[in-house]
């Protein structure tokens, strides 16, 4: 009988520490978005329904950044009803991987936040191709070259390239303006093992994290 009811004081602080089922189950939690051909980015949409036999408000959902934005038809669903959260995000002055979260929060008592999560996969504002520039160390110390690609609605203007070591020779040629550069590298004669940093200038302001240098290495 000791053990009975020993068993029944632990079930009870075990109820009362699991965590409240949500009422509203989502049947989406993540959403990875990629810029249209035409430039446009999608929306993301999660589904959600109501599985109590109550109706649930969503008092609150939460972007973790300005850049992402949040719609909902209304904010009650009863029980069974289904909706649709639709998070819209800004790309702007941003490439590459871009990740946010919503935190949605409901009036049920002791539900617990739902956090959605955002992914946006931007393309790179400059694209090198190659990556870098290489030379062997018994290889002639001749040109090569590397081909910059814009790749934003708009374009870049590129204004100047230079290396931060000064026995190589950088020259900047304009192929398209605002959409294709290419940078032509000499390194020094003569050198075993040596590298530079290639350094790009825009003229006016680019997307943060752009990255604009590249190495040039003699090994």
């Amino acid at each position: 009988m000791k053990f009975y009811r020993g068993c029944l004081g632990v079930l009870g602080i075990l109820l009362i520490w699991m965590p409240t089922a949500q009422g509203l189950q989502w049947t989406v939690v993540e959403a990875v978005l990629r810029t249209q051909a035409d430039g446009v980015m999608p929306v993301a949409s999660y589904g959600f329904r109501n599985d109590t036999s109550a109706p649930v408000t969503i008092t609150r959902a939460v972007p973790s950044c300005d850049c992402t934005t949040v719609e909902l038809v209304k904010k009650a669903y009863g029980p069974g009803e289904s909706g649709v959260l639709v998070a819209r995000f800004d790309p702007t002055g941003r490439s590459g991987t871009v990740s946010r979260t919503i935190n949605v929060i409901t009036d049920e008592p002791g539900g617990q936040p739902q956090l959605l999560r955002l992914t946006a996969e931007l393309p790179e504002v400059l694209t090198f191709t190659p990556q870098d520039l290489r030379w062997a160390a018994d290889e002639k110390a001749t040109a090569k070259t590397l081909d910059v690609l814009v790749n934003t609605p708009g374009g870049v203007e590129l204004a100047a390239a230079w290396a931060n070591h000064p026995d190589f020779k950088v020259e900047l040629v304009t192929v398209t303006p605002r959409t294709h550069y290419r940078v032509k590298v000499t390194p020094p004669e003569g050198a075993k093992s040596q590298q530079a940093l290639i350094l790009l200038r825009a003229a006016g302001t680019v997307p943060a994290g752009t990255g604009l240098t590249f190495y040039a290495r003699v090994k």
